[in-house]
């Protein structure tokens, strides 16, 4: 009798035995299980969140295990996989694209992670970009680069690096992001629409960080996510306005959650609270909620996809590579030179044809930075941790003073220091070297609503090589309230 009709009667001694008592409990168990996994399969595919939905569109389908998942197959037109689609719509996907470009540097990023290669990304950003209000994982961040590792390129090596900073805007940005991103960066998601102000110099301040990030040596690809905020005074718009100029000129992508956002907050006020209610603060009507950050990942990754799809899907590639002309005789406008280059002049620049406005490089070490900022000498300051990860060198006394070496390249020595109309900020008198005589009185103390960080220029006629810095409390205030603590954040140098 061969081994295994052996080894099978062993184990079953008889056919009566194996469907007997046993084997029929066995079988109803089994059904059991399978009817009670059925069951609440249906009611999790049939359940809706318990959040209403702001656009009342269904939920994204369950997650398809990549091994069976084809790729780029949410290109196709109405297919499973482009749950965007589904849950947004077309005309709110359309409302969210302040400005699309043509995406070329997103293009190269795009090709460089087909290739296999690891994908670097970096956000610069104040509060809302800091997770005010939500969880580590809620941010609209954190959810981007989950995305691309479920539907577009996964690499264990794939990353985002936070370079938020609490109260901070783009004048700080524009002189201090190198002390947190690093050159290599091949994305970078900027948001500082409700930290940046609706004025020229934040304007001006803006593009030269646009033109610090765009001339890096890794060349990345740069996208706006802008925000709102329902806060201030000056009315919903934000420095976000501003802001899409800057883009226009420099072919950068803006997502707007305001623009999508909006129609269905002014047919329902209520609405306020599915962006800007969160359990810890009640209603914030500055920093947007996790379902805010949800919509603002899904746009942005919403646009990628359709990037993605004209890249990788040979059909979709086709039709927007189409012309009426072949390579050599294209007329000049249909060209593709100087796509993804840095504009040589500035925005504000005189137009001629010669000349190149340099990108500054400054030299920036904050109260954040590693190593943090530390004084050469000190007397009746110290080192404050605030909330919400903010750090200060701080005194209240008059008098007092506080030194720190600092080493100059072209001339120019400032500060970033906070400024608040609540925290009962004063005045400091700072100066380099011994020219106590032509320092500068930095007034910590505004009218503005907000508490930001901002920068004043201490000498810009400095000799290269290091020199000493120095700050002290002076007795006058501007608070009404008598306040004259003073808040250093930062020293930069040129």
């Amino acid at each position: 009798m061969p081994p295994l009709r052996l080894y099978h009667r062993r184990i079953f001694p008889s056919r009566r035995l194996r469907f007997g008592y046993l084997g029929r409990l066995v079988l109803i168990i089994c059904a059991l299980v399978l009817v009670l996994r059925l069951g609440n399969w249906g009611q999790q595919s049939g359940s809706s969140t318990s959040r209403t939905s702001l656009f009342r569109r269904p939920s994204p389908p369950r997650e398809v295990p990549k091994s069976v998942v084809k790729p780029f197959a949410y290109c196709k037109k109405h297919a499973p996989e482009d749950w965007w689609s589904r849950k947004y719509s077309k005309h709110n996907l359309d409302l969210s694209r302040s400005y699309i470009g043509s995406g070329w540097r997103f293009r190269d990023v795009v090709r460089r992670a087909a290739r296999g290669q690891p994908i670097t990304m970096g956000v610069i950003g104040g509060s809302v970009s800091a997770g005010h209000g939500v969880k580590p994982n809620e941010t609209f961040h954190y959810r981007i680069l989950q995305q691309w590792n479920t539907n577009f390129f996964n690499h264990r090596r794939n990353s985002m690096i936070d370079s938020s900073k609490p109260a901070t805007g783009s004048d700080y940005f524009s002189l201090c992001f190198r002390e947190m991103l690093p050159d290599n960066v091949d994305l970078v998601l900027v948001e500082l629409s409700v930290n940046d102000f609706r004025e020229v110099e934040a304007a001006i301040e803006f593009e030269t960080l646009m033109r610090s990030l765009l001339s890096l040596p890794s060349k990345p690809a740069v996208v706006l996510i802008s925000t709102f905020a329902l806060l201030f005074s000056e009315g919903i718009s934000t420095g976000g306005d501003i802001h899409i100029g800057v883009a226009n000129y420099y072919d950068i992508p803006v997502i707007s959650l305001r623009n999508a956002v909006l129609p269905k907050l002014m047919d329902d006020y209520n609405v306020e609270n599915n962006v800007f209610w969160n359990e810890r603060d009640g209603l914030d009507l500055r920093h947007i909620n996790s379902q805010g950050h949800e919509l603002l990942a899904d746009f942005t990754t919403a646009w990628m996809r359709d990037i993605i799809c004209e890249e990788m899907d040979p059909d979709q590639k086709n039709m927007t590579e189409s012309t009426d002309f072949d390579l050599e005789e294209r007329p000049w406008w249909q060209s593709t030179e100087g796509l993804g280059e840095l504009p040589r002049i500035r925005m504000t620049t005189k137009w001629d044809h010669t000349t190149h406005d340099a990108v500054k490089n400054p030299i920036c070490i904050s109260t954040t930075s590693d190593p943090r900022l530390s004084p050469s000498r000190v007397d009746g300051w110290y080192y404050e941790e605030a909330t919400s990860d903010k750090m200060y060198w701080t005194s209240s006394t008059s008098g007092k003073q506080i030194s720190f070496k600092v080493y100059v390249e072209t001339g120019t020595v400032g500060i970033f220091y906070l400024r608040s109309m609540r925290q009962g900020l004063g005045n400091a008198g700072c100066w380099v070297d011994n020219k106590r005589d032509y320092g500068v009185t930095v007034v910590g103390f505004w009218r503005h609503p907000v508490s930001i960080a901002q920068y004043a220029e201490i000498d810009d006629k400095v000799e290269s090589g290091m020199h000493t810095l120095t700050c002290e409390i002076l007795p006058g205030t501007s608070d009404p309230g008598g306040g004259t603590a003073f808040k250093l954040i930062g020293i930069v140098s040129m």
